[in-house]
């Protein structure tokens, strides 16, 4: 790992990565304080109301009655996934794509440093970041609920989603990253790069609508993320695997592209 790369790809990348962990504490401490067990009912009753279409493609909808599975119906269904999978397309395009673009990366290479070495730096950073972002959800949930609603929270449960959560995302990353690592256009990149983890998520939404669609779940990777599943059922480590598995052999497959491609420089 080369560290001056790592610290100046940081530096670059980190008023992003702050910006939407900011969001996403945002989001999650708003759903929190809206949680009330006395008036959950009359939330249902309110959301009746809305397009049942729109309700159920955003995964509104409580499952789990508990605070925990509240979390879990209107923050981690559709927001806990969404504002990361913006995240992830504009990272993964900048970490690689984009110095190949600006030229930034014929410069890095004229340096004793590797193109294994750049990328897996890249690759480092990358991951750092979602962790950061995961943790920092984890982090202010746990104090607020311990503030608000103390001895409310089953932290076993909430740890485990947002670890299954952390995987997820570990997966959609490694496709953003091997887009970038794959093409010397940068549209490309960036097509392919977002179409994928967008397209799980819209498949997703589709899925909610019916029985008639469900097998859209074989199209997207959120068939291995339910988060009311996860409460209901458990550890189960076979969706964490399988997301890791996917993340891995990704990245394994964007550094070896990446070693052996021509670049235009």
């Amino acid at each position: 790992m080369s560290i001056p790369l790592f610290k100046a790809t940081f530096k670059a990348n980190w008023k992003l990565l702050m910006m939407f962990v900011s969001v996403m504490i945002f989001y999650s401490l708003t759903i929190m304080f809206m949680y009330d067990p006395v008036v959950i009912d009359s939330m249902e009753a309110m959301l009746k109301l809305l397009p049942q279409e729109l309700i159920k493609a955003f995964g509104y909808q409580l499952q789990v009655p508990s605070y925990v599975g509240f979390l879990a119906s209107y923050f981690y269904g559709f927001l806990a996934v969404g504002f990361p999978t913006i995240f992830t397309a504009i990272v993964g395009h900048r970490l690689i794509g984009k110095m190949v673009d600006n030229g930034s990366m014929a410069y890095l290479l004229s340096t004793p440093n590797s193109r294994i070495k750049v990328v897996w730096t890249q690759a480092i950073v990358f991951v750092l970041m979602l962790t950061m972002l995961v943790v920092g959800i984890v982090v202010a949930g746990l104090i607020f609920s311990e503030l608000r609603f103390p001895g409310e929270l089953e932290t076993g449960k909430f740890l485990l989603v947002n670890l299954t959560l952390f995987f997820y995302l570990f997966a959609i990353s490694s496709i953003t990253f091997l887009a970038s690592c794959l093409f010397n256009d940068g549209k490309n990149s960036v097509l392919l790069g977002t179409s994928l983890p967008v397209g799980f998520l819209i498949f997703q939404m589709l899925r909610a609508q019916g029985d008639k669609l469900d097998f859209f779940k074989y199209f997207t990777l959120l068939t291995l993320y339910e988060p009311n599943e996860i409460i209901v059922a458990g550890y189960q480590p076979w969706p964490m695997l399988v997301l890791g598995l996917i993340g891995l052999g990704l990245y394994g497959l964007s550094f070896l592209i990446f070693k052996n491609r021509n670049l235009p420089i």
